[in-house]
């Protein structure tokens, strides 16, 4: 009989988001059945995972106990041989450590060397550590660890206490401490593959440039991009890799952690997914919405910034524009006046919340018009364009002056509403789709919406 995996207890890369004092909160594709959360307070979440300074670890209490063992993974990089032993895994009574470089292991109350384990760490390299621990009924343990890629082999001991926690980084209290930086933590039931670790060993890259290739990279400084040949060595690689810099905007986006995205529009009275452009405005008729409550559910759950789709390819705006009537004023929700771009701008504003706004360049319901897709060339345009009725007349405001087709205007329109009138807006979504028709179409869009 073809045996069958089982699911795992829990497999995060640290995509979700972790905050003090509260549970790790996953992103789709990673897994958590139980909780995973910080132990003292000092674990902060970083781009890559989490950094701990020596005196914090992650606890995980799975959600059902596994008497008969588990098998634990773990990628973590150290910042600096350890001085004392720290912890890297802790589980079914059994704890894993490094001490300097060293590969250790904590038994009748010390620790001692892992054999074949001397100077299996480097400093600032990424790690992967499997144990596979399976307890007898007696309550002794049978271990196979591998690093690396690297077997290195079977120890039997024991009895020792079953324990259903499991740490890393740390013991239970946060003390024994690891500095650097945990990657990714596994847990799986004893039975289960070996999940992350390489088919074969890693093997050690040359880092070191030649007098030439030094010579020819001698004027390369750090930037946000850096250009790599077919000819680059290894070393030329690395040495290039470590010159990228992310852009102040592109630092502060990556520390934002988790950011979530609300679909709602005219879609949701239809049961369909992606609408064509022939809704009928009409029959947008939210009862009891509630994007205080939206906005309230997604701040406690650990989310900084959530972006709301204001108008999917169907055209469909949630805010009342000037530019068409395919939009919430031709409802007679809210007597014509509603605003769903208003209501959750100011219940994010309310929590705390940063704000997005998803606008797609796509629109069917203008290509049903004759604008989106119509194959008009492109020709000078003021944004705004005023339309004949439109409240801003008299106004002074900040215009920009573009070359753009029939579409491009009308989008670049729309785009200067939700930008000017709803306050700070911190992140701007452009998705998009082909028209139906068979004449090609280009959206102009500014090069910077900030």
């Amino acid at each position: 009989m073809e045996r069958r995996e089982q699911p795992d207890l829990l497999q995060v890369e640290f995509a979700g988001s972790l905050v003090k004092g509260k549970q790790y909160t996953t992103q789709a594709g990673e897994v958590m059945r139980g909780t995973l959360r910080p132990i003292t307070g000092a674990e902060e979440q970083s781009v890559s995972g989490v950094r701990l300074a020596g005196d914090g670890g992650l606890l995980f209490e799975p959600a059902a106990a596994q008497p008969e063992g588990s098998t634990v993974e773990l990628r973590f990089a150290l910042d600096q041989p350890t001085v004392s032993p720290a912890v890297l895994i802790t589980s079914s009574g059994v704890t894993l450590g490094v001490h300097h470089l060293n590969l250790m292991l904590w038994a009748r109350g010390e620790w001692h060397g892992w054999p074949g384990g001397e100077d299996v760490f480097g400093v600032d390299t990424h790690h992967t550590l499997s144990v596979r621990i399976i307890r007898s009924d007696e309550g002794s343990v049978q271990m196979e660890a591998r690093l690396d890629g690297r077997d290195m082999g079977y120890l039997e001991f024991g009895p020792v206490s079953d324990q259903a926690l499991f740490s890393f980084g740390s013991d239970f209290e946060g003390a024994s401490g690891l500095v650097g930086e945990v990657h990714g933590v596994r847990v799986a039931v004893a039975s289960s593959e070996w999940r992350w670790q390489p088919t074969t060993p890693v093997i050690d890259v040359e880092t070191e440039l030649t007098a030439t290739e030094a010579a020819d990279l001698a004027g390369l400084h750090p930037a946000n991009y850096q250009n790599v040949s077919p000819s680059d060595s290894p070393a030329a690689i690395i040495h290039k890799a470590s010159l990228l810099r992310p852009t102040p905007e592109q630092a502060v986006w990556q520390q934002e952690g988790l950011t979530a995205f609300i679909h709602f529009g005219i879609n949701a009275f239809y049961d369909q997914e992606w609408g064509h452009g022939t809704e009928d405005p009409g029959r947008f008729l939210p009862s009891d919405i509630d994007p205080d409550a939206w906005v309230r559910v997604l701040r406690d759950a650990g989310f900084r910034t959530t972006v709301i789709t204001l108008k999917h390819h169907d055209g469909f705006c949630l805010w009342p524009s000037r530019y068409t009537d395919h939009s919430v004023k031709a409802s007679s929700w809210a007597s014509g006046g509603g605003d769903i771009a208003r209501l959750f701008v100011e219940a994010a504003h309310r929590y705390g919340m940063k704000v997005g706004f998803y606008l797609s360049p796509a629109d069917s319901n203008a290509e049903l018009q004759g604008t989106f897709g119509n194959g008009s060339q492109r020709s000078p345009r003021t944004i705004p364009t005023l339309t004949a009725d439109d409240d801003r007349a008299g106004q002074e405001l900040q215009t920009f002056e573009y070359h753009a087709t029939d579409y491009g205007a009308l989008f670049l329109n729309t785009l200067y509403e939700i930008l000017t009138e709803y306050g700070t807006v911190h992140e701007v979504w452009f998705d998009g789709a082909k028209a139906t028709q068979a004449l090609p179409n280009t959206t102009t869009t500014p090069r910077s919406t900030t």
